[in-house]
């Protein structure tokens, strides 16, 4: 999402929607309400994290099979907490929030819940100012006034794989084979951290002797692989990414 469009990115534009904190709010609200409505029919979770989160997609929804999209569920790992406002003013309480950074899933219930509440809420209720520009704080206080609460799993990290190893220790990151995202991930260490993966999938799938599954796989990649080539010619070379 942004206020204005690229030609060589899937880009939304919204009016209003600048590079800045408070800009975010403007973008994850409308941005949700854009995907329920394009959605709503099909979807049954829908994901929300940072642009330098290394998200893993397997191991990301692998791990949706046991819950109900049909109930209201805001699905994270990394908490933090964060006072609440009413008509923009400050409630005597504060909540354990999923964090947006390493990212977390609304299930297709809880959307239909609070989409038609998102504008009043950011328009009325969350003031813009410094210490609260927190879209994902914002989102989780709604779901708090309708009495739900986070549920939280493991393996949503809040700082890239460096960063976890050295604050966390081996015990804490290890404990999770298959995490889910990296915040805070380099772009170009994207790639490293997909291609381990993509490796860790194949050594997998050989040691099952899973035929079917490496075929499923093999197929998908190469699909993949030349639908890029073919976005590539059709748009030229991509903008230079800018480390801030």
């Amino acid at each position: 999402f942004n206020e204005t469009s690229y030609s060589s990115l899937p880009v939304t534009v919204i009016d209003g929607a600048r590079k800045t904190r408070s800009s975010n709010i403007k973008k994850v609200y409308n941005g949700l309400e854009i995907a329920y409505q394009k959605h709503n029919d099909t979807a049954k979770f829908y994901f929300v994290t940072s642009c330098d989160t290394f998200v893993n997609v397997p191991h990301l929804l692998k791990h949706l099979d046991s819950f109900d999209y049909k109930q209201p569920l805001i699905i994270g790992g990394f908490t933090e907490k964060h006072k609440c406002y009413i008509k923009r003013n400050l409630v005597n309480y504060s909540i354990s929030y999923s964090s947006s950074d390493p990212g977390f899933f609304l299930s297709a219930q809880m959307m239909k819940l609070i989409v038609p509440k998102l504008n009043s809420h950011f328009n009325n209720d969350w003031p813009l100012t410094e210490d609260s520009e927190h879209a994902d704080a914002a989102l989780n206080c709604l779901a708090h006034s309708m009495g739900i609460k986070s549920t939280v799993v493991s393996g949503f990290w809040k700082q890239n794989p460096e960063q976890t190893l050295r604050v966390n220790g081996k015990n804490d990151f290890y404990a999770d084979s298959e995490p889910k995202t990296f915040h805070g991930v380099h772009p170009l260490f994207m790639y490293v951290l997909d291609e381990f993966y993509i490796h860790q999938l194949l050594d997998r799938i050989g040691s099952d002797n899973d035929f079917d599954e490496l075929m499923k796989f093999t197929r998908h990649f190469v699909n993949i692989h030349y639908q890029l080539l073919r976005i590539k010619q059709r748009e030229g070379t991509l903008p230079t990414v800018k480390i801030i």
